[in-house]
């Protein structure tokens, strides 16, 4: 009997003490760290020197009385300090040691703690005073020299919510005025706190009247009370509505939704916020400016003032900003204006960093050119005369510049051609070759169906086909009935020794394609697309005659698309395309292969993907085609991620129009003497002539039933300034009336 009643007794006392634990542990938890100690001072303010009294103390003695108060309300309280100590040398090392100490006492409870260090402020400057309340903010960017803990990027916004209600709970209940208000800032102690984390300055002990308060029982126990008061409403979580101006300084709170909404909307550049959920209900705000870095991707700070912007970039090497709304460029400290805005008798007036600006800015005075101080060119003026042309024997005039330099640059494009000094008449360059004259003919790379034309293609690549010094003797291969695949492996085909596209069915190859293989002297394909888009049996057969192969895929186009683009070397501009319309898309290609660019899909109703996002990372980006195939939403993302001077829209009411301004846009790309047409109405010819784009450095042309007017303009300049001497159509269903057009407009 005497053994039952001992273990009933143990048994009540340990359901008890584990009632005790589990009561103890649904508390919520806050951790109060009194900075400095020991042999870290903190400031001696304005008398410490004399006194001995120093930050340290004050710290401690506003968290110990902060501890009482707090369990008075049923917190659970733990402290970094209880005495004047520190955990370790040097100070960066100490700062370790006090965070280990802080996380480890919120384990598993992480989400029910909050983390306040206590601090008191000192200056230069005896009249400065105020209360301050500082908090880690993800918003604000992440600084590469001072990473957050991965769980404070969690909780920041949880950080924020937690120091306005300190902040306001301070200067509510204490007699002291606000000094810099609340300040994201990136602290130690805030940045590698695992959970919701706090630090305030109470006021400034270099200030005699505040140091003298700071030290005042009465005004240290107010300054308790009001940090509970703010704790209190941050864990009561109860609805309330903030407005925050663009530097996220908290403006006006109210628990009424319909107050908070009219008093933002009747200012500007102001965001009212939902505390129960972070939700932004409402917003005014443009961040238009962008702070961007050469090398860390992940620094990327946005302002709504390009002084802001500017003020802040100085502080970093290897910075500029970005008016994105304008898409230019507005200051750098390691890229140089290289385009002059000159005066005929002012000389300099401003140096801009790209172009177009720079052109624009200069047609508001006379007398103006624009220099590009790179290449030396002149690219606009409204006074010069272009005074050096360059002629060609058979075709005459082909185009006239502001230089001599230049003019030379361009006559080396062609045989026959010299160039005239305009003002007196001389000649000053010619490349006559008495054994060269202009010929020109129309020729036909065709056959009965897609996969046929493919092989012609290839043939007209390589007509001996691969030399036995050919360093990649490879072919690439993708389906003949989806354009996706083939479209997005042009740079690849291109960057592998313009390796010719081969189209396939996706079960079996044809005797034709085997043979061309055979041909070709093939020794490596590479397969675009997964079983789907071409079987593991037409790897089989593949591997049967002799060839090497490798396949490159993903779930889906999309991610098959970014395997094929991490295989391109040195690329340093994507062209960004639909993956779910090939008309604009075919426009994108022979340019990509002709400027080393990739081709980035995109599907229209989607968000960009984070592997999308990682490979922008530093890309010049050309988006191609209308915001009804990539959106305004993709387009927004990028001019995010890279900056809107490094990203331009390229589009027309269709898709004419869209190859008219991709080729004018790159017209500096394509001189050639050649010309390819195809047909607008599929895809495979155009996708498979992309090699033929790389070898002669031509432009293709998309036609239907017609020549469209805008691509009539566009070639009518091309066969002026150009000497073409061959027009090649590809693949058998180009009508005569816009071949023949084309024709006419080049010979």
């Amino acid at each position: 009997m005497q053994k039952i009643k001992v273990f009933l007794l143990t048994l009540i006392l340990f359901l008890s003490f584990s009632d005790l634990s589990e009561a103890e542990s649904k508390k919520n938890l806050v951790v109060i760290d009194p900075g400095h100690g020991g042999i870290y001072s903190g400031t001696k303010g304005y008398s410490g020197a004399s006194t001995g009294y120093f930050e340290k103390h004050a710290n401690l003695e506003v968290s110990l009385k902060l501890r009482d108060e707090l369990e008075k309300r049923g917190y659970e309280v733990m402290m970094t300090r209880e005495t004047d100590r520190h955990f370790a040398s040097p100070n960066s090392t100490d700062l370790r040691a006090r965070m280990n100490l802080a996380n480890n006492y919120v384990k598993g409870r992480n989400d029910h703690a909050v983390f306040i260090s206590v601090h008191h402020n000192a200056t230069g400057t005896p009249s400065y005073r105020g209360y301050e309340t500082y908090y880690f903010d993800i918003n604000q960017g992440i600084d590469p020299n001072y990473p957050p803990d991965p769980l404070q990027i969690k909780y920041s916004p949880e950080s924020k919510k937690a120091a306005a209600s300190i902040h306001y709970g301070v200067l509510s209940s204490a007699p002291l005025p606000e000094g810099r208000g609340m300040v994201p800032m990136d602290f130690y102690v805030t940045r590698n706190a695992q959970m919701p984390s706090v630090l305030i300055e109470v006021g400034y002990m270099s200030n005699p009247a505040e140091e003298k308060q700071i030290k005042d029982p009465e005004v240290q126990t107010k300054v308790s009370t009001g940090i509970a008061d703010g704790l209190d409403e941050y864990f009561d979580n109860y609805d309330y509505y903030e407005v925050y101006d663009s530097t996220n300084k908290l403006l006006y709170k109210d628990a009424s939704k319909e107050n908070a909404l009219n008093w933002a909307k009747s200012r500007n550049n102001v965001k009212v916020i939902y505390n129960k959920t972070n939700e932004e209900i409402f917003s005014n705000i443009y961040y238009g400016f962008a702070v961007l870095h050469s090398y860390h991707s992940s620094f990327k700070h946005y302002f709504v003032s390009e002084s802001d912007a500017v003020e802040f970039a100085k502080k970093w090497k290897n910075t500029r900003v970005v008016d994105n709304v304008k898409r230019e460029m507005v200051w750098s400290n390691y890229i140089s204006p290289n385009y002059h805005i000159v005066h005929a008798r002012q000389g300099v007036l401003e140096e801009k960093f790209d172009v177009q600006s720079a052109v624009e800015r200069a047609k508001r005075w006379k007398n103006t050119y624009v220099l590009d101080v790179k290449s030396g060119t002149i690219v606009w003026s409204n006074y010069l005369a272009e005074n050096y042309e360059v002629h060609h024997t058979s075709k005459g005039l082909l185009k006239a510049f502001y230089s001599e330099k230049d003019a030379k640059e361009y006559a080396k494009l062609w045989k026959n051609t010299n160039v005239k000094n305009k003002k007196n008449g001389s000649i000053v360059f010619s490349n006559l070759v008495s054994s060269h004259s202009h010929r020109f003919e129309a020729d036909e790379v065709s056959a009965k169906d897609r996969m046929l034309t493919a092989i012609e293609v290839s043939k007209e690549l390589y007509p001996n086909g691969f030399s036995s010094n050919k360093k990649q003797k490879t072919v690439v291969m993708a389906t003949a009935f989806e354009f996706a695949d083939a479209l997005a492996a042009g740079p690849y085909a291109a960057q592998l020794d313009n390796a010719p596209i081969l189209l396939t069915r996706s079960q079996k190859m044809t005797d034709q394609l085997k043979n061309e293989l055979k041909r070709l002297k093939a020794n490596k394909v590479i397969i675009v697309g997964g079983t789907y888009a071409v079987s593991d049996d037409v790897l089989k057969e593949l591997k049967s005659m002799g060839i090497t192969v490798e396949r490159v895929s993903g779930s889906d186009r999309i991610e098959t698309n970014l395997k094929i683009n991490a295989k391109l070397k040195n690329v340093s501009k994507s062209i960004v395309v639909s993956s779910q319309n090939f008309p604009d898309a075919l426009g994108a290609t022979p340019v990509a292969v002709n400027t080393n660019a990739s081709i980035l899909l995109v599907n229209t109703e989607s968000s960009l993907t984070p592997s999308a996002i990682d490979y922008i990372q530093k890309k010049d980006i050309t988006i191609v085609g209308g915001t009804g195939v990539v959106s305004v939403k993709t387009e927004d993302a990028l001019v995010q991620e890279v900056g809107g001077d490094r990203v331009i829209r390229l589009a027309g009411k269709n898709r004419y129009e869209t190859l008219t301004a991709v080729l004018e846009h790159f017209s500096d790309d394509l001189h050639s003497n050649t010309v390819l047409v195809s047909t607008s109405a599929n895809f495979p010819d155009a996708l498979t002539a992309s090699a033929l784009s790389k070898k002669y450095s031509s432009p293709l042309l998309l036609v239907n039933d017609h020549l469209h007017s805008s691509l009539d303009g566009y070639i009518t300049t091309y066969g002026n300034e150009n000497v073409v001497e061959r027009v090649i159509s590809v693949g058998g269903v180009v009508k005569k009336q816009p071949l023949n057009r084309i024709i006419q407009l080049t010979k």
